[in-house]
């Protein structure tokens, strides 16, 4: 075999076949025994993966088994019908030539516009540079002249010779095909100004060129010149060359009657064969019509105006080019014989709308591709279980043929389907928006961004993604099928070669009729082997070998055109052979067989069919309104595939996000044209650029809709059943708050996407963008938490366990960093010299500068409440950063529903907030808090409390002896207000003293709800852990506990499993089972980590540092210690508890008093400090207000106002 390859990528190649020598043949026997078994393992293996299809075949290398000899063989077949076969190949080298032309003048850019101006200086480098673009139009010219010449050769062979046999069917195909290429031809040649902008500009450097322009070159211009200027110069062209003829339009009848023949009985496979059966409809009886009225296609009889009326009317608009468009009964009403009650009226425009959009036809689409699906499948799951038991050539032939026509069947189906949306495409470029709001916007904007409605372009993607899923579902099947298509053809052939051809033959002679030399040259042509005329009867068993082999295309076409020779002349009135020469059920099987063969070169290129079906190009390219508006290029937001996923992106459509990927293939196919048909580097480049922007906007989108998702979807969960149900009745009136569920796994699984010959690995660059946006997500949550007070804590949490779980669903698809990596990356704690993160930081701002100073402890409610007025500076905070909704709960609707929830918290600290500080900040970091803590009071001792205490203990009175119970509870507290009066009025008492103490002793109890709810998280950890690590309560009865029932622990379970004789993972057992005992240990009894142990030790050690500045007596052994003039901390509080409750005793405004100001707090900062300083029986025995209280329950003083209470709670 030669291999020729092909650049530039996507690579193919071609096999052309030789005859191969003796010596090869008997080598490639010897390799062939080797290659057999692996060929054999290999079909065996599955490559397929667990990836959702959905999109389109990707093939990196396409193999092209077709032979295209070009008709080279007829002379090899000795037989009259050999000249319509050579007829036929010269005709196909015409259209091969012009459809070149036709690419090179669709793809035409005007050249001027990036050349200068013509000048003197530049006038031979301008004539240089658009030389090669002139010669091509000249080219062009010259090769439509000789085209039409061709075709009205044909025309004056049919017309002069009255006796000339019947022109056969494929060569009036061809020439219909020729007519469609001019037409085509003189389309694009009138809608492209860039060819008149650039030869008038070759003309004028032409003309001050110093060089002599030859008269020949000159009038070569000048006919060029004319051939551009004039409007439908191929049109008038041709049709004054065929008004010479007499009678040409009985010629263009027989073609024009083919074509509406084909239309009618839908005798056509590729959808470009349906709309060139159109177009030359059309064309054809414009040729025919005469301005001069004669002859006139509305009056002549021959004519039948309203066959082809219908036809028109079903179809008024068909696709050119690309995006170019043909209006057909535009074109039929503007001929100067027109008329409308003739014609039947134009046809309606609404009618013809709803034909055209596909959204009408999507029901019946989806049920017949479901349909087809279902029996496809069935089809080929029937033939690989055959073929299990049975060798190919064993095959039943009516699975083979069963298998050939759904084969066929799913060819038409692709091709409708392909032909509608190509349909509604020529359609919207005939019909743009014409919307005044617009008026300013290109062309292109407003026929295809603003000229489709969601649900048209919801319903396009649809199609599209069933269309190419279909057509990858087949060409999946291509070696199965191909296979018993060849068969097939090869039995339906033969078969009427040896059992009908011989009895025709047979029947025939018996009569001495001369048509049995024609069918026995018919014979030669199709039969395999020359076995005489054995003639068989229909129904008996074959004894010849089954063969995979098709026949090629000169005996494809040299059948066809033989069998048309038989039964056609009948088609048009004519009696070529009797009944004594052919039989009408002869000519029935003859027609059969005809219409059958029709499809062979279809169904024998099966790949090649199904390529050329699913080809979506022309909803991309845009040469002709590129042009048309004078643009390089358009925006991305123009491009129809992108407009298909940008739309599915934006819909909540369940099933939609399969189709997301088809619509991106239209690229793979526009770039397989630009290279293999357009032969366009800079059109490569171009799409090429477009994907590049289009798989980094599909990145950014998807991504962010799909986080969207599963975090509305996480939300969802964390909301209450019941109260979510409230939520939508009371919050959210009328609306849903349910999560609608999605196929995002089909798309986040996509490992191997393929677009233009890359593999997109959509799986990785998701992950890569959703890391960001998890990233981003935490970084918002941190920044408002860092913007809001400590009581909101509750709401970060919730925010980070929202967050955590989007993580947690997304990594089952996605491959993303440990969340607890991200989080310490953006916590900032990452690093090896970061000490703060920024959650604790901002923790401990709070409670240094906003908790302590202005909040007030209730030691009842164990909550922290904000004082009714501040005496402290104001804590500012960063401003509150916006957050989009997908940063939050995923939707308004949601993050209403979470903010009752988190408001119910905010406006208080208590045990929920304290838990939460626990959980986020984490037992490692516990004592970084606690010391920053303790290094505050550090400071606070040294820098405030001392301070005041050694103002205030020179205002203390000289003695402070107790007095006795005589004075009754009035007159002990009277003696002690004068005693204290003057520290009473001492100034900055309450607003700094107080406000000292109170921060001392929030800080203390802080400390001791954080042991609470450490505690508790830890005893939570403890009961679910006990089971598995073995550790069982030590004050039951364990055994009565197992003679009951006997648990399942962890540690038998690990034994057995190492005992295992097929895995004995020993190794591993061994550690799981220390890691349990070390766990056991660690959560023993009396291991547990206390904050409140560590923080009093660590504080007794600062308060008894300042021991000697608090005035603490040291009393030597066997001295009496001194009450009744001592300036000791015990005395000086017992001073500060006197006056707070007498303060609160004499408030007569709410929120005005102490408590409210100070609250609890501020006891506990005396109860500690005294603590700490030995001093508690000391305070107990001689503490002033005891001494009160001790009064008050001896003797009842009716003169008191109020009663006396232990208002210190202490």
């Amino acid at each position: 075999k030669d291999m020729t390859f092909f650049d530039p990528f996507p690579l193919a190649f071609v096999c052309h076949e030789r005859l191969p020598s003796p010596s090869e043949e008997k080598g490639t026997e010897k390799v062939m025994s080797l290659v057999d078994p692996s060929v054999l393992l290999l079909e065996q293996h599955s490559f397929d993966d667990s990836q959702p299809s959905i999109e389109s075949r990707a093939t990196f290398i396409t193999v092209d088994t077709t032979v295209d000899s070009g008709f080279s063989e007829r002379a090899a077949f000795d037989c009259k019908w050999a000249e319509s076969v050579f007829a036929i190949s010269r005709i196909t080298e015409y259209l091969k030539k012009g459809e070149e032309f036709i690419n090179v003048l669709y793809t035409y850019r005007s050249c001027s516009k990036a050349l200068p101006s013509s000048s003197a200086e530049n006038h031979e480098l301008l004539i240089q540079a658009l030389e090669p673009e002139i010669e091509k139009l000249r080219m062009f010219m010259q090769f439509q002249r000789e085209t039409v010449e061709l075709f009205v050769n044909w025309a004056r062979l049919f017309v002069q010779d009255k006796k000339i046999d019947i022109i056969p069917e494929a060569v009036l195909g061809c020439l219909a095909k020729v007519l469609d290429l001019l037409s085509l031809l003189d389309s694009l040649k009138n809608m492209k100004a860039s060819f008149n902008n650039d030869f008038a500009l070759f003309k004028r450097a032409l003309q001050h060129s110093k060089n002599r322009i030859p008269d020949d070159l000159n009038m070569s211009n000048n006919e060029l010149q004319n051939f551009l200027a004039s409007q439908n110069s191929i049109f008038f062209l041709l049709k004054s060359e065929l008004r010479k003829l007499a009678g040409y339009d009985d010629f263009l009848l027989l073609i024009i009657n083919l074509c509406a023949s084909q239309i009618e009985t839908s005798t056509f496979v590729l959808p470009q064969e349906k709309f060139c059966l159109l177009r030359v409809l059309t064309f054809g009886l414009q040729l025919i019509d005469d301005a001069s009225g004669e002859p006139n296609i509305f009056k002549n009889k021959k004519i039948h105006i309203q066959r082809y009326a219908t036809l028109i009317k079903l179809y008024p608009v068909v696709p050119l080019y690309g995006d170019m468009q043909i209006s057909l009964e535009a074109n039929i009403s503007r001929s100067k014989n027109f008329v409308e009650k003739t014609w039947g009226g134009l046809s309606d425009n609404e009618r013809t709308d709803r034909e055209y959009q596909i959204i009408h036809h999507l029901p019946q689409i989806r049920q017949e591709h479901s349909e087809y699906i279902a029996k496809f499948t069935t089809m080929t799951n029937n033939v690989k279980i055959n073929l299990k038991r049975k060798s190919p050539a064993d095959l039943p032939s009516n699975i083979c043929t069963f298998g050939t026509n759904m084969v066929l069947e799913g060819l038409k189906l692709l091709s409708n389907w392909s032909a509608r949306v190509l349909q509604q495409s020529a359609w919207k470029y005939a019909r743009p928006n014409t919307d005044p709001s617009l008026e300013q916007l290109v062309e292109y904007e407003r026929v295809v961004k603003h000229n489709y409605r969601p649900e048209e372009l919801f319903a396009l993607a649809e199609v599209i993604g069933l269309m190419k899923g279909l057509g990858k579902q087949m060409a999946k099947e291509d070696t199965l099928l191909s296979m018993i298509i060849r068969r097939t053809v090869y039995e339906e052939v033969q078969t009427f070669a040896r059992t009908s051809l011989d009895e025709f033959i047979a029947a025939a002679q018996k009569k001495k009729r001369p048509v049995a030399d024609e069918l026995y040259q018919l014979k030669y042509i199709i039969a395999d082997q020359d076995d005489g005329l054995g003639i068989k009867k229909k129904g008996a068993e074959d004894e010849a070998a089954t063969k995979f082999v098709a026949p090629s295309l000169t005996q494809h076409e040299l059948l066809r055109t033989a069998l048309y020779h038989f039964f056609g002349p009948r088609l048009s009135g004519k009696k070529a052979y009797s009944d004594k020469d052919l039989s009408k059920q002869a000519l029935q099987e003859i027609e059969t067989l005809y219409t059958r063969s029709f499809y062979y070169p279809h169904l024998l290129d099966y790949s090649g069919a199904i390529r050329k079906m699913t080809d979506l190009a022309d909803l991309w390219y845009r040469e002709f309104y590129l042009d048309l508006t004078k643009r390089l290029q358009f925006e991305i937001d123009l491009s129809l595939p992108w407009i298909l996923v940008d739309k599915i992106l934006e819909t909540r459509n369940v099933g939609l996000i399969e189709y997301i990927l088809y619509p991106l293939d239209i690229y793979n196919d526009a770039a397989n044209r630009a290279l293999n048909s357009l032969h366009q580097k800079y059109l490569y480049e171009e799409i090429e650029a477009e994907v590049n922007l289009s798989i980094d906007q599909l990145t950014f989108k998807l991504s962010d809709v799909v986080y969207n998702h599963y975090k509305l979807q996480v939300s969802t969960m964390m909301l209450d059943p019941g109260f979510r149900l409230q939520a939508e009745n009371v919050i959210v009136p009328a609306k849903s708050i349910t999560c609608i569920g999605n196929h995002f796994h089909v798309i986040l699984n996509q490992r191997h996407f393929h677009l233009l010959g890359r593999s997109v690995d959509l799986n990785l660059l998701i992950s890569q963008r959703i890391n960001n946006l998890i990233r981003a997500n935490i970084d918002n949550a941190i920044s408002r938490f860092q913007a809001q007070p400590l009581s909101n804590i509750a709401e970060f949490e919730m925010q980070l366990n929202a967050i955590k779980l989007t993580h947690s669903l997304l990594s089952q698809h996605l491959q993303l960093d440990p969340f607890n990596t991200i989080f310490a990356e953006v916590n900032e704690s990452a690093s090896l010299v970061s000490y703060h993160s920024r959650v604790i930081f901002h923790v401990l701002s709070e409670l240094l500068l906003d908790v302590f100073p202005n909040y007030s402890y209730n030691q009842y409610t164990q909550r922290y409440i904000r004082s009714p007025s501040s005496l402290a500076d104001e804590y500012k905070r960063a401003a509150m950063p916006k957050s989009p909704f997908n940063f939050l709960y995923g939707n308004k609707n949601l993050t209403l529903s979470f903010k009752g929830i988190t408001d119910l918290q905010n406006g208080f600290i208590g045990q929920p907030h304290f838990k939460a500080i626990a959980r986020i900040i984490g037992v490692s970091n516990m004592p970084l808090l606690i010391e920053e803590i303790l290094s505050h009071l550090d400071n606070k001792i040294q820098t405030s409390l001392i301070p005041y205490y050694n103002v205030l203990k020179e205002a203390m009175p000289p003695s402070s002896k107790l007095p006795r119970f005589d004075y009754r509870t009035k007159g002990t507290i009277g003696l002690f207000q004068a005693k204290l009066l003057d520290i009473m009025k001492y100034s900055p008492l309450q607003s700094e003293v107080f406000q000292q103490y109170r921060e001392f002793g929030n800080a203390v109890s802080f400390f001791y709800h954080l042991d609470k709810a450490v505690g508790s998280l830890e005893g939570t950890s403890k009961v679910m852990a006990a089971p598995i690590l073995g550790v069982r309560p030590t004050r039951l009865n364990i055994a009565e506990i197992e003679a009951q029932e006997k648990p399942v622990r962890l540690n038998k379970v690990l034994e057995d499993f190492a005992n295992s004789d097929q895995l004995k993972p020993k190794s591993v057992a061994d550690v799981v089972k220390g890691n349990a005992h070390i766990a056991a240990r660690f959560y023993g009894r009396d291991s547990r980590f206390s904050v409140l142990k560590v923080a009093l030790e660590r504080l007794n050690q600062i308060v008894w540092k300042y021991a000697g500045d608090w005035a603490y007596a040291f009393p030597e052994e066997g001295a009496v210690i001194p009450i009744d003039n001592t300036s000791e901390f015990y005395r000086m509080w017992s001073v500060f508890q006197f006056i707070f409750c007498f303060i609160a005793a004499e408030s007569s405004q709410a929120g005005s008093d102490p408590f409210s100001l100070f609250g609890d707090g501020f006891f506990w900062a005396g109860a500690t400090i005294i603590h700490c300083l030995q001093q508690r029986d000391r305070f107990l025995s001689f503490d002033f207000t005891q001494h009160i209280i001790n009064v008050s329950q001896v003797f009842e003083d009716p003169e008191l106002d109020h009663g006396v209470t232990d208002s210190s709670g202490l």
